[in-house]
C-alpha cells in the first residue's frame, strides 16, 4: 500500500529525484531557513485564526511572540536534526543591501507586516472559517483518504494524507472555497486545491467550487479560481496512483533549472553536482 500526501506529489512534480532523495534514499537535507519560518507563520495565524473564531484574541505583541517562539524552536529543532550550525542555514534573496539574505533576523523584523498582511486580508473578505460535519473548522485540517481507482491489474492501494490551510464561506459567486497559505515566491498546484476540495466536500457535505492560494509574501492573495474537473475524484485518483505506479516502476527523471538553486538535498545530487560545474 502506497502512503502519500499532497507535499509528496507537488515534491515530485518539482524533481523526481529530489522525491527519491528524500523519501527512499534518505539522504541529510541541508536546512534553510524559509522551511521553519514558512511554518511558524502558518502556525501565528492557525492560533489568530482559532481565538478569532472562539471569540478571544490576543495583542499583536502576544501574537508576534507566538511566531517568534515557534520560529526559534523549529530552528533549534532543525540544528539539533543535522548538526549544522544556523550561520550555515541557507536563505534566499542575498543582495547587497541585505546579504543574509532572508534569514532569522529578516523573519523577526518582518513578522509583524506578515501577520498584519494577514489578519487585514481575512478582516476584509468579510469570510467566515466552514465548519465539518464533525463540529471541526477549516483550519489546518488534517486528513487521510483512500485512493482506490486502479489504472492497471496492481492490487496496490494509495493513501493520501495532507492538511489543508483554510476552508472558507460567504463568497458571493463561489460559496465555500479551499484555500493554502504560501509563504515563498510560488504558488502550489491546481491537484492541491483539487483534493482539499473534495475532501472538504467528504467531511462537510459543502460543495467547494473554488480554492485560491494566500501569498503571504505578496500583496493581497492569487483567486479564489474555479475548480471545475480537478476536483474530481476520478481525476485525484488517477494523479495519485500514477505517482504510485511511478515510484513503485522507479521513474525518478531529474529536473535541471531553478529548482537545483533551493533544492534541500543538492549537495547529494550528481545531476545538480553537474549542473553547476557545466555553469561555472
Amino acid at each position: 500500500m502506497g502512503k502519500r500526501s499532497v507535499s509528496q506529489f507537488l515534491t515530485y512534480q518539482d524533481c523526481p529525484e529530489r522525491w527519491r532523495l528524500e523519501k527512499q534514499v534518505g539522504v541529510p537535507q541541508h536546512p534553510a531557513v524559509w522551511s521553519p519560518a514558512g511554518s511558524a507563520m502558518h502556525y501565528v495565524t492557525e492560533v489568530w485564526e482559532r481565538d478569532r473564531l472562539g471569540g478571544t484574541g490576543k495583542s499583536r505583541s502576544d501574537y508576534l511572540e507566538v511566531f517568534q517562539v515557534d520560529f526559534d524552536a523549529r530552528l533549534q529543532a532543525e540544528v539539533d536534526a543535522s548538526g549544522i550550525p544556523l550561520a550555515q542555514f541557507r536563505t534566499t534573496n542575498k543582495t547587497a543591501d541585505q546579504p543574509g539574505g532572508l534569514d532569522r533576523e529578516w523573519w523577526l523584523k518582518s513578522s509583524g507586516d506578515l501577520l498584519d498582511r494577514y489578519t487585514s486580508w481575512r478582516e476584509e473578505t468579510g469570510w467566515e472559517i466552514a465548519i465539518s460535519k464533525d463540529g471541526e473548522p477549516g483550519i489546518e485540517y488534517e486528513f487521510i483518504v483512500k485512493v482506490p481507482e486502479e489504472l492497471d491489474d496492481r492490487p496496490e492501494v494509495t493513501l493520501v494524507r495532507g492538511a489543508i490551510d483554510r476552508v472558507f464561506t460567504g463568497l458571493p459567486g463561489f460559496g465555500v472555497v479551499a484555500y493554502d497559505l504560501k509563504y515563498g515566491s510560488k504558488q502550489g498546484d491546481l491537484l492541491q486545491l483539487g483534493t482539499y476540495a473534495a475532501v472538504w466536500e467528504t467531511v462537510s457535505d459543502q460543495p467547494v467550487n473554488a480554492g485560491g492560494w494566500f501569498m503571504g509574501r505578496k500583496e493581497g492573495n492569487s483567486g479564489p479560481y474555479h475548480l471545475g474537473a480537478v476536483k474530481e475524484w476520478r481525476n485525484i485518483n488517477a494523479a495519485y496512483r500514477r505517482l504510485d505506479l511511478a515510484i513503485i516502476d522507479g521513474v525518478f527523471v531529474p529536473r535541471f533549472g531553478t529548482n537545483c538553486q533551493r533544492c534541500f538535498v543538492k549537495e547529494h545530487c550528481s545531476f545538480a553536482q553537474v549542473e553547476r560545474s557545466t555553469l561555472a
